[in-house]
């Protein structure tokens, strides 16, 4: 039994010091849920007029948002903020379960299930960082976004 033996000392707080600590978060979870209350809507709106072209629309992200582009970020909020700007060739549905259309128009598969075939909806534009119109989406367009290396 020839070793030194090693004694850990706990880091202390007074009694003091807990109840100032405890308190402070108290106060602070109750001052947050009080800002997260303030902000909610009393009531729903009661009509949602449609919006009109041009202008600036702006929200709150709470984080920091990577890319815009879907094809260089993984991190949830950029994503869910790309949604809200860019449409897919098709969407899940959540509640059917079924693919519905979005850029895609109609769409259907080979028989061996290697190659499919999408239809585009005529008239959809891309636009620039600007906000200026650039041109219509084409097959081109739609292929250079698969080709992308992915993450």
């Amino acid at each position: 039994m020839a070793s030194k033996e090693t004694v850990t000392k706990r880091a202390r707080i007074t009694r003091r010091e807990y109840l100032l600590l405890g308190t402070g978060l108290a106060i602070g979870a109750v001052a947050a849920y009080a800002g997260v209350q303030s902000v909610r809507p009393s009531s729903p709106p009661t009509s949602l007029a449609p919006g009109k072209a041009g202008g600036k629309l702006v929200c709150g992200e709470p984080h920091i948002v990577e890319s815009l582009d879907p094809q260089k970020t993984t991190l949830s909020w950029s994503l869910a903020v790309g949604h809200q700007c860019y449409e897919n060739l098709v969407w899940l549905d959540p509640e059917s379960k079924e693919y519905v259309p979005q850029l895609a128009t109609s769409w259907e598969a080979s028989p061996d299930a290697k190659a499919w075939t999408f239809h585009l909806r005529k008239g959809v534009k891309f636009y620039d960082s600007q906000g200026n119109e650039v041109k219509e989406l084409t097959a081109n367009d739609v292929k250079y976004a698969f080709d992308i290396p992915q993450l």
